[in-house]
Parts: structure tokens; sequence; C-alpha cells
């Protein structure tokens, strides 16, 4: 770029072309990797990422790309409008695949072995489809049936789709209904806030060697925010031509007079008409108060956007539990987080037919479950490994939530109010005030000593005939067992260590049991 020198740029600092190293870790953006992170390390098969133009989905994906280790086999399809045929030529092409054959079955072929031996070596293989809403119905289809290609127990191909937002009508089309049920990951990138803005312009710059020319004032982001809405190619076309424009007068230093000339030039109108126009609408409205003359349209509408639909829908009355596909439990008033939490966690035990209401922690009793709570100690959590229940406060108010699953770094949580979303353990470790797990209790009954010296003979602890009796011998071996488990070794048969031992292959967990490995330090 001719201003670049000028500035004391290495490089352009606002291209339009996606650039992996001028990536910018917003909020969304940040939400966004760890989604596509969790479906790929969970083989969740499917992932879908929508946003609009512009908002970054191609850098991200890219980014994402550059931080795979060299086990991780990729495809990536820029172009999709493409018959089926012609897609799977791409994927081979791009996996490396050499084939004999040139049919449809003969790369079908080539490609399962190749997935089958990328599996047996530890590797995965993850074909990345950009501009995903311009597939055929046809190639779509095909993509879906690519899935098939699995284990009894493991996706062998992982598929990313990249698109615009009317890649999720597309895909909830009741055509489209098997392929919709098979994507487990979703996210929807947003736009940045505005105060994300400077931070991203001082990022990019930061990029390209110099920061000079930054724009400091919030003018000077108010402006660019509502030229882009916060779309990220948007703002560097807008930054572009400002720095193109300063350059053009021979200035060093942006100030908002130069934003709000390069700005003009790209078609941003003043403010000013938009006042005007609203200030007119607010004076009629008062002038026909005056006069008690009732209005003919719907100014509430006008002003504030919303039809008469819209606000027809703000009286209907919501249900106060509500259960997705999925089995987690939703509510709108937070006072209900809870109840919602505990249902939820039930359900993710696999319990069914649970009542929509109130009182769930008594519906876990009656249930056969107990309920074990601790304060915020990571440590007890990784070492019990069960997916529990989350207490915080904000602004002194308490929330719940249930944490489901930890991969990596980043945590699966589930909040009754918002949803499912993955957020980063070190965000939890921080708000976290407690938690709360449900467990079955083998050892609630009479024999429990009995049953207690069974399971550590299983184990190889108790050297001795079982007596039922609790003494020395049964006290000495349960400790030497509760200091090898990492349990406080009281020696006494207390909640932890029946947790401990109740725990059978049918026990959720938090960490995925195929990867034990990952323990988010």
């Amino acid at each position: 770029m001719i201003y670049n020198a000028f500035f004391g740029f290495r490089e352009e600092p606002f291209g339009i072309t996606p650039n992996p190293r001028f990536f910018f870790l917003s909020k969304g953006h940040e939400d966004a990797l760890a989604h596509l992170k969790f479906g790929i390390s969970e083989n969740k098969g499917f992932v879908m990422i929508t946003g609009e133009i512009g908002s970054g989905k191609t850098t991200l994906m890219k980014y994402f790309i550059d931080k795979l280790d060299d086990k991780t086999h990729t495809s990536v399809i820029l172009n999709p409008k493409v018959y089926p045929l012609e897609l799977l030529k791409s994927i081979n092409r791009d996996f490396g695949i050499k084939c004999d054959g040139s049919t449809y079955d003969d790369l079908i072929a080539c490609l399962n072995d190749f997935l089958i031996d990328s599996y047996s070596k530890g590797q995965k293989a993850v074909i990345f489809i950009d501009e995903a809403q311009s597939m055929s119905t046809e190639s779509l289809e095909f993509v879906r049936l690519l899935s098939n290609l699995e284990t009894n127990t493991k996706k062998l191909l992982h598929i990313v789709l990249l698109g615009q937002p009317e890649l999720r009508d597309i895909i909830g089309d009741q055509k489209m209904k098997q392929l919709d049920q098979r994507i487990s990951v979703r996210y929807h990138i947003g736009p940045l806030k505005q105060d994300e803005i400077k931070r991203y312009i001082q990022h990019r710059m930061t990029k390209a060697g110099s920061i000079a020319a930054f724009p400091h004032t919030s003018k000077s982001v108010e402006m660019i925010y509502r030229y882009s809405r916060g779309l990220p190619r948007l703002i560097n076309i807008a930054c572009d031509r400002i720095l193109l424009t300063a350059y053009s007068e021979g200035q060093i230093k942006i100030s908002d007079k130069i934003v709000k000339i390069g700005l003009k030039e790209l078609g941003l109108k003043d403010n000013g008409v938009r006042i005007y126009i609203l200030a007119s609408l607010i004076f009629l409205l008062g002038m026909i108060l005056i006069y008690n003359k009732k209005p003919e349209f719907d100014f509430e509408s006008i002003l504030l956007k919303t039809g008469p639909d819209k606000a027809a829908e703000k009286t209907v009355k919501k249900e106060r539990f509500t259960m997705d596909s999925e089995g987690m439990v939703m509510v709108s008033d937070p006072a209900d987080a809870k109840d919602a939490s505990f249902l939820t966690l039930l359900n993710h035990w696999g319990e069914v037919n649970l009542p929509l209401k109130q009182g769930a922690e008594e519906i876990a009793k009656e249930r056969g479950y107990s309920i074990y709570s601790f304060d915020n100690d990571w440590e007890k959590l990784f070492k019990l490994n069960m997916p529990c229940i989350i207490h915080s406060k904000e602004d002194s108010i308490s929330k719940w939530s249930v944490l489901l699953w930890i991969v990596d770094r980043d945590a699966v949580v589930f909040e009754p109010v918002r949803g499912k979303m993955i957020v980063p353990v070190s965000y939890l470790k921080n708000s976290v005030s407690g938690f709360v797990m449900l467990w079955k209790n083998k050892y609630n009954n009479a024999e429990k000593i009995l049953e207690l010296q069974e399971y550590l003979i299983m184990e190889g602890y108790f050297k001795k005939p079982k007596t039922g009796v609790f003494g020395d011998y049964t006290k000495k071996t349960l400790m030497k067992f509760q200091k090898e488990k990492r349990i406080p070794a009281s020696g006494e048969f207390d909640e932890e260590t029946m947790l401990v031992m109740s725990k059978d292959k049918f026990t959720p967990e938090i960490f995925p049991r195929e990867d034990k490995k990952g323990r988010a330090e």
C-alpha cells in the first residue's frame, strides 16, 4: 500500500484478504474458536460456524488450521459450488490420497482406506468447507454421507461447515433434517462490540509494525462503528480509506476530521439527518397528544422498531421449565436456575421422564442419588472427575449452572437461562464458589462394612477374610487406599471415600474417557 512507508508499516495493516497472522481474538471469536476445538477434540463429527459477510469466519478457520499439529490432516474447500464427484476429488487431493480409479466408488474406497490408516496411527482428518451456504442440496447430502465413514466407536472424519447466516436456514429445512441432527456443535459469530473496535485497530496496526496513526478518540471509534456495524472486513475498509485520506493530506496523526472525511467518501451519512427525523416524529406525536387526537398509526412501533406482532408476543406466557432436544432444562426466571440445573444433571446421568418443576433436589433423592457439595476446590473436582452443578455469585446474586465436560483448557457449561456454552477453565476458576455432585451410593445399607472389605479385597488392599467389623486392620488398609487415591486419609469410611468406591463404568465423567491427559492446568 502506498501509505505504508509514510506511517512506518512493514506491511498492509487493513487488507481484506484473510490473514491468520492478523487474527484478533474478540470475545465472539474466542467462543467460536473454543467451539471448533471442542468439536474436533470430542470427535463430534460435524461443526457449523456461521456469521455475516466479513465477520471473520475464514480468518478464524485459517488461524485454527495454523495451530493444528502434524497429526491432523486437513482439506480446505473454498469453492463448494461443485458436483459431489468434483468435491470428492478435491478432498482426496488435499489429503494427498493417490487413487488408481477415478469413479465415485474408487475414490470413496481410497478415502476410507486413508482414514482407517490415519486412525490406526492416532491421526485425525478434518474437512473445512467455506461458504457452505452456496452448496447444492445434492452436495450437502453427499457431505452427510461422508460422515458415515466411522468405526464402531469413533468418527473417522470431522467436517466443519462455515457460512453466512442463511446456512442455518438451509440446514434447518425439513429436507436437511438428517444433516441437521448430526451437527452437534454450532456457533454464530456476531459483530465486534464498539469497545472492541479500538483494540482491534490497535492490534492490526501493531502487527503491521506501527501504531503512530491510531485514531484515539471515542468519536472516531464511534464513527467507524456506525459505518462498519462491528464487522471486521468493513472496519478494515474504513481504516484503509482513513489512512489513505490522511496520507493524501500529509497528516501523520489521525484526527476526528480525517476520520469523518474518509468515512464520508465511503458513504457514511451524518447523524444529523436521523436526529432531525426522530425530532420531527416526537414533535408530531406531541401535537397529537395536545389536541387529543388518536394517532392513525403506531408511533411506538416506528420509534422502537417493533411491529404490533412483536408487541403482542411480549404478552405470551412462557412455560416455567422447558426441556430441549438434548435434555437440557431451560428457564426464563433465574430464580429457577438451581432446580433446572439439578434436572439437567439428572438427565446427564441418564434419568428419563423427569417432572419439570421445583423441588429438584428431592426428585434426585427419590431416584436414589446422594448429594455431595464442596467449596471451590479444583484439585478435588479433577480427582473425582464427575459432572456437577457449579455455584457462583454475580453482584451478590447466586447463579447456578452445570459443568458437563472439560476438554483441554475449555469447559462445556450449561446455563439454564442462556443455554450451553464453552468458556475457558481459567474464567471458571476465578468465578465459581462451589460444586454440587450427584452420585449413586452403593454403600448406603447395613452391610456397608462387609462390602467395603470386599471392595478392598478386589483392589488388592485387604489380605484377610472379610468380617463385617470395622477394626484396626480395616482402618489401616482403608487409609492406604485413601492415600493412593489422594483422598484425605482419615481412616474413616466417609462420604468422599464412598463416592470414589461407588463409581463404575456407567458413571458420567467430565474428562473424556479416551483422553485422561487433559487436566486443564
